[in-house]
């Protein structure tokens, strides 16, 4: 041991870098050092051919502290000078919150800017015949696994370490596919405000020089607008960063005005009102709100309640939540905002036909149970009584007819105390006590 003590330290690396391991793949690792590193992801360049063991390195290493003192450093050399092993360390160090590992790859001059691709991409190619480069969208970036953390600020370590502006600028605008395609931005937004100053940074950082818009504030203005998307799609009352979103600039009618509807689905009524006060057009959504809140504030804002609101089955915002048997309160909100109680459907249903034959989507056929009297008795307060018995254009039915046909008796017993011709009224009070004299009897023999 003394003779090899004594050699120059820098013959100690060499030494332990002919412990080698051939035959290198992405199944056959170098090492069970390399194995722990494995992720999601692995760098862009191929496995070369030999590697260095480094766990025979790390157990040189162990056996005097000289050797730890010289090979350590030594260490993080072999990455710095071997491409992949080096990305690959990076890529851990990110993945895993290391700052001191981050922070010593940098100094040797492993590159926080590579690019990475799924590590299943890599086994799809090794199966393909050729040569085979990944497609832009398939590449992810440091940044964008930075991103994906919810409590990490490894995203200014990233953003400070790459010192070209047009290379930053790259890497943030860069779109990877994961289920959508998705900015670092988008990524972090979506997550939530455990690191809010990093959605801050990533929003303030200006296009690349080679966009595919027509000028840099349109370039601009999709990156920060499908974030701010993105963060009304995700169900975790995201309020500051949608605030800080639309602070620096984002379109709350990009895409249609995709994120009140997406706000509106996920009931954050706070988020509608913030989107409504930002400039949102007061578009009613397609999919009828659980939150009464959200019909009022959406009244309030201008939106027309008796607009078609489904284009296929030409149904006013109040016919489809009386069609879709929605709650009575959202019935009632929509009533109390102003929809229209009279309007008929293509086949001349009025608002109590649709109560009593329930979702359109199941007719013809079995009914979908009997109706909400609830919803029936606040809908003759608000003046559909006169509709009672009033046939519709495609078979003739009414209201009470239909609830005869069916036998939903307490329905007809708020037609009858709502009934304004006498004729309709005493027709049934007939029926009901029939009906009571019918069932009487057969309790009887029973």
């Amino acid at each position: 041991m003394s003779p090899l003590l004594d050699l120059p330290p820098e013959l100690h690396l060499h030494i332990a870098e002919t412990a080698l391991v051939n035959v290198v793949s992405p199944n056959n690792p170098p090492s069970i050092f390399l194995a722990m590193l494995q992720s999601a992801f692995s760098p862009v360049q191929d496995y070369p051919e030999q590697q260095p063991d480094f766990q025979s390195m790390s157990a040189l290493a162990r056996t005097s502290k000289y050797f730890h003192r010289t090979l350590d450093n030594s260490l993080y050399t072999v990455c710095a000078r071997n491409v992949y092993i080096g990305r690959l360390m990076m890529l851990f160090a990110v993945d895993n919150g290391l700052e001191g590992l981050f922070d010593r790859l940098l100094e040797v001059g492993v590159p926080a800017d590579a690019f990475y691709v799924p590590s299943e991409w890599l086994l799809h190619q090794a199966d393909c015949s050729g040569e085979v480069k990944p497609h832009s969208s398939e590449l992810v970036s440091l940044l964008y696994v930075a991103a994906s953390k919810p409590t990490t600020h490894f995203v200014a370590k990233i953003l400070g370490a790459i010192p070209a502006a047009s290379v930053r600028s790259s890497l943030a605008y860069h779109k990877t596919y994961n289920n959508d395609y998705e900015t670092p931005l988008m990524l972090a937004a979506s997550i939530g405000p455990g690191d809010l100053q990093s959605i801050r940074l990533l929003s303030r950082i200006a296009p690349p020089p080679d966009h595919e818009f027509a000028s840099d504030a349109d370039a601009r203005r999709d990156y920060l607008s499908r974030a701010l998307i993105t963060t009304c799609a995700v169900d975790l009352r995201l309020h500051e960063v949608l605030k800080l979103l639309i602070h620096e600039g984002a379109d709350v009618n990009f895409d249609d005005g995709e994120a009140l509807a997406l706000s509106c689905l996920a009931d954050d009524e706070d988020a509608v009102r913030m989107l409504l006060q930002s400039g949102a057009a007061p578009v009613y959504p397609s999919i009828t709100p659980t939150n009464p809140g959200i019909i009022h504030a959406l009244a309030d804002a201008g939106a027309d309640l008796n607009d078609v609101t489904l284009p296929n089955l030409d149904l006013s915002a109040l016919q489809r939540a009386v069609d879709e048997r929605a709650d009575v309160d959202i019935i009632g909100a929509l009533l109390e905002c102003g929809a229209d109680i009279h309007v008929r459907d293509a086949m001349g249903d009025t608002i109590l036909h649709l109560a009593c034959l329930g979702p359109a989507t199941t007719r013809p056929g079995m009914l979908s149970g009997p109706p909400d009297d609830a919803t029936v008795e606040l809908l003759l307060e608000y003046g559909a009584a006169r509709y009672i018995a009033e046939p519709n254009l495609y078979d003739g039915h009414t209201p009470v007819t239909i609830a005869k046909r069916f036998k939903y008796v307490d329905t007809m017993g708020l037609f009858l105390l709502y009934a304004e011709d006498e004729k309709v009224a005493q027709d049934l009070r007939e029926f009901l006590e029939d009906f009571s004299a019918g069932r009487e009897r057969r309790r009887a023999l029973l």
